[in-house]
C-alpha cells in the first residue's frame, strides 16, 4: 500500500529538481532561491537536491528561505534601515496581530489564525 503523501512529496521534489536544473542550465552557479514552509523543510530541500542534481555530484548557490526570512534579507541592506536593529519577536507579534485586528484587509478569512503572525 502506498502513501499518497509520500508520492506526493516525492512528485513534487522531483519537479523542483527539473526546475532547479532548468534554471542552471546555462550557469550551473547561478543563484536559486527556493520559498519553504519551515526550516526543516528547507533542510529537506536543500539536501534532497545535493544528493540528486548534476547526477549526484550535488548543487551549489540554492538557497531555501521561508518568506520572513527572505523580507528580512532583502530588507537588511535598505539604506532606511542601516544599522538599525529589527523588532523583538514579541513586539512584531503584537504589532501585527493589531493591524489584522484593525484591518484585516484581504487576510480577513484567516485573520484569527495563530499561524498567520507567528
Amino acid at each position: 500500500m502506498s502513501d499518497p503523501h509520500w508520492s506526493a512529496t516525492s512528485h513534487a521534489l522531483a519537479e523542483l529538481a527539473r526546475i532547479v536544473t532548468e534554471a542552471q542550465a546555462t550557469n550551473p552557479l547561478a543563484p536559486v532561491t527556493v520559498m519553504v514552509p519551515s526550516h526543516a523543510s528547507g533542510l529537506d530541500v536543500t539536501r534532497y537536491l545535493g544528493r540528486t542534481l548534476n547526477n549526484g555530484t550535488g548543487s551549489v548557490a540554492i538557497h531555501a528561505y521561508r518568506l520572513h526570512d527572505l523580507a528580512t534579507e532583502l530588507i537588511a541592506a535598505h539604506p532606511a534601515v542601516c544599522g538599525r536593529a529589527p523588532l523583538p519577536p514579541t513586539i512584531r507579534l503584537g504589532a501585527t496581530s493589531k493591524a489584522l485586528t484593525e484591518q484585516p484587509g484581504i487576510f480577513a478569512p484567516v485573520a484569527d489564525q495563530p499561524a498567520l503572525v507567528s
